[in-house]
């Protein structure tokens, strides 16, 4: 079965951040593939950063596909960034959806493989693209 790791905001916006990769969860299990969420294992209070950001990377490894968010306009997603540079130098596929006002930015643009308008479309892009059966 192929793993997506699902990447976008975390910090600063942890509610949205649960919430979407839930949704996505249940899409991509529908469509019959696993899923590494980073929202179910960090624990800000105990955690050093480099604890945080080396389980993302673990599980980021682990991963064939990466599911991106993109949608709060105008947010600087730095550690987002981060995994969407890492999947670039990686040759690991990075699904995006975005908000109209992020889709041009030049980064974004560089190392997304796809930018979708919605996480619904952006599934249905990786299930016709990366089929899991």
């Amino acid at each position: 079965m192929l793993k997506v790791f699902l990447s976008g905001a975390i910090e600063g916006v942890e509610q949205y951040g649960i919430n979407w990769r839930k949704e996505a969860t249940y899409l991509l299990h529908l469509a019959g593939y696993d899923v590494l969420d980073p929202t179910t294992i960090v624990d800000h209070e105990y955690e050093t950063p480099e604890e945080i950001v080396e389980k993302n990377l673990f599980m980021q490894r682990r991963a064939d596909i990466i599911l991106v968010e993109y949608m709060i306009p105008h947010r600087a997603y730095i550690g987002t960034d981060f995994e969407l540079t890492w999947a670039h130098m990686n040759n690991q596929p990075a699904i995006v959806f975005s908000c109209e006002e992020n889709k041009n930015r030049v980064y974004l643009k560089y190392l997304a493989t796809k930018v979708a308008s919605s996480m619904e479309d952006a599934v249905e892009y990786i299930s016709t693209n990366y089929p899991s059966n």
